[in-house]
């Protein structure tokens, strides 16, 4: 089994969305996915009450209870474990950081967003595997996703920035007040892009996991 941590301090970074949107596409491909919603907030959770289809599985879990509810997805022969961690540093992020094979950042291009990536940076250094992700990039130029990536390149060169980047698209959230994830929407042109890019992304992350 796969355990992928979406770590950052941030909030609204696109985590919830990341774990919906990865945990669906990975179930679809006949892997087994379980996503674990660790933050108070309940997005995931909440996302989950809307949703129809039975799987993946969501899981709420704490400090306290994680490595049992890891323990337990491994001996029911779950493939991929998705967490879902609350925007600020506690014990949830470090112990997430520990289990996770790989942890996915979130970045959005904004100065807020970046302005917190160093110090997320700090908790996350030491994880098996690390890669930030460029989140929310304004579809009329690509020019801020560059500008992201140069930025996170010359300030914490030791972090690995993916080549996939998410643009800033309704498609990715849309789906969810429905309890559903982009990959589920009829493909058309609308959605087409969209889908593109998050089925890039788990390629990426398949990639890394190996």
């Amino acid at each position: 089994m796969k355990v992928i941590g979406i770590v950052s301090q941030k909030g609204g970074c696109g985590k919830s969305q990341f774990a919906q949107s990865l945990g669906v596409l990975s179930n679809e491909n006949k892997g087994l996915s379980v996503i674990v919603d660790t933050d108070v907030q309940g997005t995931v959770t909440k996302w989950a009450g809307r949703r129809e289809a039975e799987t993946p599985m969501i899981v709420e879990a704490h400090t306290g209870n994680l490595d049992e509810v890891i323990e337990a997805a491994r001996e029911e022969g779950i493939k991929y474990l998705w967490i879902d961690t609350p925007p600020h540093v506690g014990a949830i992020m470090h112990r997430v950081v520990e289990v996770s094979d790989l942890v996915v950042v979130p970045v959005r291009p904004d100065p807020s967003n970046l302005d917190s990536v160093e110090e997320t940076w700090g908790y996350v250094q030491n994880a098996r595997n690390v890669m930030a992700v460029i989140n929310g990039v304004p579809t009329d130029t690509s020019s801020d996703g560059d500008d992201v990536e140069a930025y996170l390149n010359d300030s914490l060169p030791d972090l690995p920035v993916c080549k996939v980047r998410l643009h800033q698209r309704k498609q990715f959230w849309q789906p969810h007040t429905a309890g559903q994830a982009v990959s589920e929407m009829r493909t058309n042109m609308v959605t087409m892009k969209a889908q593109g890019e998050i089925n890039a992304l788990w390629k990426a992350i398949k990639k890394e996991l190996k």
